[in-house]
């Protein structure tokens, strides 16, 4: 499964952490599915959004917006990526 890796020391993620510190909050979701290890454990699994959770744990936020599409195959979820990608202004 690909995850692209979000640099900490880009200087667009640097810009992007300090204007979500000014903000002091995430103010777009990050997106996860659900999948069920067992009836007494759940995983979430990242869709969308590394670089606000990225950001979201290096200023120590206690809350992130989510939004939980739940029990998504793996071919959905790739889907939902590049919905997402295709939506952005600036694409890689």
């Amino acid at each position: 499964f690909y995850v692209r890796e979000t640099d900490v020391q880009d200087a667009d993620f640097t810009a992007f952490v300090d204007a979500v510190r000014a903000r002091g909050e995430i103010d777009q979701p990050i997106s996860v599915r659900t999948q069920i290890v067992s009836p007494q454990e759940r995983r979430y699994i990242l869709v969308w959004g590394m670089r606000r959770l990225r950001a979201a744990l290096a200023l120590g936020l206690p809350h992130v917006p989510v939004r939980d599409f739940g029990a998504l195959d793996e071919t959905a979820a790739i889907r939902l990526q590049l919905q997402e990608d295709l939506n952005r202004k600036d694409m890689t």
